[in-house]
């Protein structure tokens, strides 16, 4: 499959190009919201948000033989809050793989694996039938075929957060499209980024705010003291 995106940074698609003249019904089922690695967007690419922190959101179409990038023009011309709603929609719909390892849900599947990300509730639901979330979720998006994730409840959270680590820098390394190393916490639809990086590469996680609350709480400890 050829992937028109990122990777042509100087040569946007023409809106005659590659169907996106189909009809509304047919656009919109074939229309995915994906993440991207972050980088300054092509002039074409304006309207691109950074939904998870140092990542960026576009909106693809999905043909039988390629993905293509959608650009300004076809953004305006369909709307940028239909096309966006037919992505999460398509995104819901996927069904990839999934392992658990020390607690930590591991997906692997198609291109827009990772983008699942975006209807992370409606995925953990269909992977594991969890439906509350009220420690939020920690999760990664490596490369585009790999998604985890991790609900926090008790003392299993400290293995679970260094696997997930574990897990993110090898298929970030690894991986043919890599979208984040960062672990981030995913509560009430919005992301905060809970990793940084030192010089020498070491991995710092920073357990405070409201996410700290949360690791003070399952952890029965109070933040800083264990």
């Amino acid at each position: 499959m050829v992937d028109l995106g990122f990777d042509n940074p100087q040569d946007p698609v023409g809106a005659d190009s590659f169907g996106f003249d189909a009809p509304d019904e047919e656009l919109f089922s074939r229309t995915y919201l994906r993440l991207m690695e972050f980088r300054p967007t092509p002039d074409s690419w304006q309207y691109a948000l950074e939904t998870v922190p140092g990542t960026v959101e576009v909106v693809m179409l999905d043909l039988p033989e390629l993905m293509v990038t959608f650009n300004d023009e076809e953004v305006a011309r369909r709307g940028h809050d239909r096309l966006r709603a037919a992505g999460l929609r398509n995104l819901a719909r996927e069904r990839p793989e999934s392992q658990v390892i020390d607690g930590v849900y591991v997906l692997t599947g198609s291109d827009y694996t990772a983008s699942t990300a975006l209807v992370l509730p409606e995925m953990i639901a269909n992977i594991s039938g969890e439906t509350e979330f009220p420690n939020g979720v920690l999760v990664s998006m490596p490369e585009r075929q790999i998604l985890t994730y991790h609900l926090p409840r008790d003392e299993s959270l400290h293995v679970a957060l260094q696997t997930m680590i574990n897990v993110t820098l090898d298929e970030f390394d690894e991986g043919h499209k890599p979208i984040s190393r960062h672990i981030y916490w995913w509560y009430q639809g919005e992301f905060t980024k809970v990793t940084s990086f030192a010089e020498d590469k070491t991995v710092n996680v920073h357990v405070d705010g409201p996410f700290g609350d949360v690791v003070e709480r399952v952890l029965d400890i109070p933040v800083g003291q264990g």
